[in-house]
């Protein structure tokens, strides 16, 4: 009997493991902003990220209550990507914020809710930390004494005479000053400098280290700057729409041609995954990236815009 038992136990266990339900603990949380510091005034991205099994799709329980000192710069976005390990996705809210008051700038996230074994669950998340630096050093706003009355040079009632020629050289003196600065100021004219082209713009994206925070943004800005091109030769605005949206919505406009539209889907689909899956390539993955982002975006623009002769 005994061995009968101990042949049907295991079984039952298997059973009652296949059987069992997703754990809570696979849902969890993390918030952060990019970047991490900032000025006032300066935007910065707050993510709520989720990480959760495939198909539970949690969602965000009410809008961002935000104090007077935030100011919002775009409304919340989601979108949902793989996982870091089999089985899980990753859900991501992005606010795009700033502050107008300098210190650590403490943001309470709304809480996520979601369904597990026909249960209404909801998890908290911790407050989001911004770092603000003032736009003034420390003391500089200080309030000052009153500043008193200097006294009069010895002898200065002796002389009317003195003192009216002492005006008038001074008053010569400032005339030639301002005759010779508005000289220089008509002969040193330049037109005004015009704003860099997206081409430009690009070329000037270079890694700096391999921090994660300037790794990201420096795919915040490729992705951006190559929507901005396509955007432009199509006459629309769809700065509003996720990368997978804004591609469908290009793919049957803009007249771009389909090798180029092949590449730009691989481009951003690079740019995704390190924006919003925490991926993060080495040097030289970030240097062949920004190098075919140079080449799509001069491929793309008029010869006016690649700064061809």
């Amino acid at each position: 009997m005994r061995r009968g038992r101990t042949a049907v136990f295991p079984l039952a266990w298997v059973a009652l493991a296949a059987a069992a339900p997703i754990a809570p603990a696979q849902v969890s949380v993390e918030v952060g902003f990019v970047p991490a510091a900032v000025e006032i005034g300066q935007p910065a991205t707050c993510t709520l990220s989720i990480t959760h099994p495939q198909g539970l799709s949690p969602r965000v329980a009410r809008e961002l209550e935000l104090e007077d000192a935030w100011l919002s710069l775009r409304e919340r976005r989601l979108a949902t990507g793989p996982g870091p390990a089999a089985g899980l996705e990753v859900t991501r809210a992005s606010w795009v914020l700033c502050s107008i008051e300098p210190g650590a700038r403490s943001l309470v996230l709304p809480p996520v809710r979601y369904r597990l074994d026909g249960e209404s669950r909801t998890l908290e998340p911790p407050a989001a930390v911004l770092t603000v630096a003032p736009a003034l050093a420390e003391g500089e706003d200080a309030p000052r004494g009153w500043a008193d009355f200097r006294r009069p040079p010895a002898g200065a009632g002796r002389s009317g005479l003195r003192r009216w020629g002492g005006l008038v050289v001074a008053l010569l003196c400032a005339g030639i000053v301002a005759g010779v600065t508005l000289l220089a100021l008509r002969l040193g004219r330049r037109a005004p400098a015009r704003p860099p082209t997206a081409a430009e713009r690009v070329r000037a994206l270079k890694p700096e280290g391999e921090d994660a925070a300037h790794v990201r943004a420096l795919h915040y800005e490729l992705s951006r700057t190559v929507r901005e091109v396509v955007d432009e030769l199509a006459g629309a605005d769809r700065r509003g729409a996720t990368d997978p949206e804004w591609l469908a919505l290009a793919r049957a406009q803009d007249g771009v041609p389909a090798e180029a539209h092949a590449r730009l889907v691989a481009l951003l689909g690079v740019c995704e995954r390190v924006k919003y899956a925490q991926e993060l390539p080495t040097k030289w993955a970030v240097e062949e990236t920004l190098s075919a982002g140079r080449a799509l975006v001069v491929s793309l623009c008029p010869r006016t815009e690649e700064g061809a002769p």
